[in-house]
């Protein structure tokens, strides 16, 4: 009897270990996925566009709350949650900050914030001018084109940030601002379909899909102005290349013609010639500044698409040097290194 008695104590008290091992392993999960989910972000630093200040091979945390977490997880290949919790401030001149990309693709990216909604942002070469007046750059920024923009393009003339209840006026827009403008509302309205056309008009008569031979370097080829064909380079999410292809039929007309290409913008079909922000906008540069692709070639950064605030690099992997060497592959100076905010003097 006694034996039995002992035997029963003896299963009832495995059954409560795994009871309790079990309730244990649940509440550890449970609260890795709301610190997940709800406090912070890891990312890896895959290119060189903010070297040297985060490098090639460096993991980092990023701090959800901070800005804003969001309601509800996201779920790959289901949904993406965009409705967020309140943060406790709002990106500021000089944070690191991660955020959705603003283009096609989805993925996250990492930049700095050089303004914030209601700025003007202006780049002569070197110098980043933010409401007129020169900031200092961060302690680790790099030029390693002199100040060369991708596209042969070397300054970038001033452009005002959009806050919140801010009116587009897309209809007049150029096409650097109407491309951002449509990026932006692609943001504000990402579950949407946002689309373009674009007319070629010719003293007034419309030459879209009309046959035009065009002259590119000496060689006589034939061209066909039409949406599709900017379709092809919607890929890029970059005004230059736009740009580019505008002033390719725009010079092949006599100059007393009159040349005009005509925009137009839609929200699910129907065509939009103003729009009201929802949101504010920042302006995101990497610091490694020749070599980056950021707010200078697709625009502005939503605040819907804003993830989370760069805060520690917990881990550092140098990619040159191979695998078998990990104790000197490790960059142990890095690890545990705080990331620093620099809003490079601005008021």
């Amino acid at each position: 009897m006694e034996n039995e008695i002992k035997e029963d104590k003896k299963v009832r008290n495995e059954k409560e270990g795994i009871l309790n091992f079990g309730k244990e392993m649940i509440s550890a999960l449970l609260t890795a996925f709301i610190f997940i989910v709800y406090v912070i972000q890891a990312f890896t630093i895959p290119t060189g566009s903010m070297e040297k200040s985060l490098l090639v091979g460096d993991f980092l945390l990023g701090l959800k709350f901070i800005y804003g977490a969001p309601v509800l997880p996201n779920v790959p290949f289901v949904w993406e949650n965009y409705l967020k919790f309140p943060g406790f401030t709002s990106p500021k001149r000089g944070d690191v900050v991660i955020f959705k990309y603003p283009g096609g693709e989805k993925k996250d990216y990492i930049k700095r914030c050089v303004a914030v909604a209601g700025d003007s942002v202006e780049i002569d070469v070197k110098r980043l001018i933010i409401n007129d007046k020169e900031l200092t750059p961060p302690p680790f920024a790099r030029w390693e084109n002199g100040g060369n923009l991708r596209q042969g393009i070397r300054d970038f003339s001033k452009l005002y940030i959009p806050k919140k209840g801010d009116t587009l006026n897309i209809a007049n827009a150029e096409i650097r601002e109407f491309i951002f403008y449509k990026h932006l509302i692609h943001q504000e309205h990402p579950r949407s379909k946002v689309s373009e056309k674009y007319q070629l008009f010719v003293d007034g008569v419309d030459f879209s899909d009309s046959i035009i031979l065009l002259n590119i370097n000496g060689r006589i080829v034939q061209g066909t102005f039409s949406t599709t064909d900017f379709d092809r380079l919607a890929m890029y999410s970059d005004w230059t290349f736009y740009l580019n292809h505008f002033d390719l039929y725009l010079n092949q007309f006599d100059d007393d013609a009159k040349v005009e290409i005509e925009k137009k913008l839609f929200l699910d079909g129907q065509e939009i010639s103003k729009y009201v922000c929802k949101n504010d906008n920042y302006f995101m540069m990497g610091d490694n500044r020749d070599n980056s692709a950021d707010s200078r070639y697709w625009g502005f950064v939503n605040r819907n698409f804003v993830k989370a605030k760069a805060f520690i690099i917990y881990f550092s992997l140098d990619e040159k040097v191979p695998a078998y060497l990990l104790p000197v592959k490790i960059r142990w100076n890095r690890l545990g290194k705080l990331i620093r905010n620099h809003d490079g003097g601005a008021e």
